[in-house]
């Protein structure tokens, strides 16, 4: 009996492992918290995703590309950034930056019209 009991006590643990590797990598794919500022952030049109992963590392939003690269691909959201200006609140992790580009959740700016003016006087 004590033998057979063996085998199943190693599965348990060999998967509570590997739930703890899992949960600890998505952790750091896409729940880590990040502090990118109150910095505008450009992203021109056409911008690749690869791109945009160099671009938030080079304004230390993100530490590394490669993790982020990999949420992207997990998510399936490769080529489907929006241009636009974009500001990140702090705290912010690497999901809800994927998520805003990718809704196209920009800064939006206020416009009024003048009533009387015309469009060339705009």
């Amino acid at each position: 009996m004590r033998m057979r009991r063996a085998p199943q006590v190693r599965r348990v643990l060999a998967a509570s492992g590997l739930a703890l590797v899992l949960g600890g990598l998505w952790y750091l794919l896409a729940d880590r918290p990040l502090h990118p500022g109150r910095e505008l952030f450009k992203l021109p049109a056409g911008t690749t995703m690869h791109a945009f992963a160099h671009q938030l590392k080079a304004h230390h939003i993100i530490d590394f590309t490669d993790p982020f690269m990999v949420l992207v691909r997990l998510e399936g959201d490769g080529s489907a950034l929006k241009a636009g200006d974009y500001r990140f609140h702090n705290p912010t992790t690497p999901q809800r930056i994927l998520d805003k580009v990718v809704a196209g959740r920009v800064v939006e700016y206020p416009f009024t019209f003048v009533p009387g003016w015309t469009f060339q006087e705009i």
